[in-house]
């Protein structure tokens, strides 16, 4: 097995990166979850406010708001990138610039996959507060804590970005994880 000579053929073994493309999943769905978890953890506290006649926390509000605009751009810029790079690797006519921006592009979503889930997580858990981590219903300390862990992943590290950053001027930079 090797990442740099694939074995067969089509888009899901060219480049190399084949295997670490799905990657950006794992904290996408970290990410989904907590703020799932946010969403119903406010929801009641807000609609309780609502029916007694007061008004909801704007922060509260801009808060879930702003995490699920996030959560959307991200997850579509995931799954663009992917759609791109499919895109370009199953053409018989793509030039290697091409395919090196289809290489760089995803693998600089999926760093920013990983840093961005985790810095979701990380305001969902400022939301909610103790009732985060200290309550039984509650995991999203467990949500941060395994982002954390995630992050340090060599395709969660700011030095893949670096290596992109080499690529796309023109640098010959690569490794197993771009």
């Amino acid at each position: 097995f090797s990442l740099y000579t694939p074995s067969a053929e089509g888009p899901l073994y060219q480049p190399h990166d084949g295997i670490l493309r799905k990657m950006a999943g794992i904290p996408l769905g970290v990410a989904v979850g907590a703020l799932s978890a946010v969403a119903a953890g406010v929801e009641k506290k807000v609609a309780a406010m609502r029916s007694s006649g007061e008004h909801p926390n704007d922060r509260v509000l801009s808060t879930v708001g702003r995490l699920t605009a996030e959560l959307v751009a991200l997850r579509s810029a995931v799954y663009s990138t992917l759609q791109s790079a499919w895109e370009v690797y199953g053409s018989e006519h793509a030039t290697r610039k091409e395919r090196d921006a289809a290489l760089v592009s995803s693998a600089a979503i999926r760093q920013r996959a990983f840093q961005t889930s985790r810095s979701l997580v990380v305001d969902a858990g400022d939301l909610l507060g103790a009732q985060a981590v200290y309550t039984a219903a509650g995991d999203l300390g467990a949500r941060l804590s395994d982002l954390n862990v995630m992050a340090q992943h060599a395709v969660g590290q700011q030095s893949l970005l670096d290596l992109a950053g080499n690529r796309i001027l023109g640098g010959e930079a690569a490794g197993p994880f771009l």
